[in-house]
């Protein structure tokens, strides 16, 4: 074997050790975190080696209701402002909710947005048909318009919260398709460059290639391997965002207020 041969095989060894070093001094730290968040002492507690590796995130349901926003703290408390402004508002809740799904079919994008425009326009509408009882007989006639206003605003913020939340949810879903396409086609290629570096492998044993294709071959599956990995760490998060976005995860029945 030539000098530039082994010299290229050097190279890349010291440089995989380095950046394996790398990865179990992060590892460590994280496992340290994770200890602090299970109230254990870092030094007992552990991580076994690639635990999403036969982990699928959870599979998102087709038609989610948009009631489930009601459950994110944002969005509950905009609503109660609205309540507060006035205690008397005589509107059904169901009203102030929008009444398309937060997915399609497919589970992932968003179906009939056309209607959250109609939704937000017919919430911002209520407020000058609504009365206020205790303004009524000229006591307080001249804070009427102040108090409108007022609860004009609390009726656009919480209209306002309701699109924040409905596009995080947009942001999530985009998120968890993109990564989720990714980590499929990142496992082929990790299948394919297994295959190369077996062949090379073979083709080496016999003199057919020289044992830079060996390099190459093992160095391109590493590279792979680290993709996959990322990438499956990205959809994993990308799965627990949007449970938080959509306020604890999309079971219908549970915590969400009547």
């Amino acid at each position: 074997m030539s000098p530039i041969v082994v010299n290229q095989a050097q190279a890349q060894l010291q440089a995989t050790l380095a950046q394996k070093r790398d990865i179990e001094r992060a590892r460590g730290d994280q496992e340290h975190a994770l200890a602090i968040l299970c109230g254990r002492p870092a030094p007992s507690f552990t991580v076994a080696p690639n635990p999403l590796q036969e982990i699928a995130p959870p599979v998102v349901p087709p038609g989610l209701p948009a009631q489930l926003l009601v459950r994110r703290p944002d969005v509950a408390e905009a609503e109660q402002n609205v309540v507060a402004a006035n205690a008397q508002i005589g509107v059904a809740t169901a009203a102030f909710y929008p009444t398309f799904n937060l997915t399609g079919a497919a589970g992932f994008e968003s179906a009939n947005t056309s209607n959250l425009f109609d939704w937000r326009s017919a919430v911002a509408s209520l407020a000058p048909s609504i009365s206020f009882p205790i303004f009524q007989g000229g006591r307080l006639r001249a804070n009427l318009e102040a108090t409108e206003a007022v609860y004009r605003q609390t009726v656009a913020a919480y209209v306002n919260q309701v699109l924040v939340a409905y596009a995080d949810v947009e942001d999530t879903l985009t998120d968890l398709h993109a990564f989720s396409d990714e980590v499929g086609n990142l496992g082929e290629a990790v299948s394919a460059s297994q295959n190369y570096l077996r062949l090379a492998q073979a083709q080496f044993k016999f003199g057919l290639v020289d044992y830079l294709i060996v390099i190459d071959a093992e160095r391109t599956l590493l590279a792979n391997q680290l993709a996959l990995a990322q990438a499956v760490n990205l959809q994993m998060a990308a799965s627990i965002h949007l449970i938080k976005a959509l306020g604890g995860g999309w079971d219908a029945t549970a915590n969400v207020s009547p």
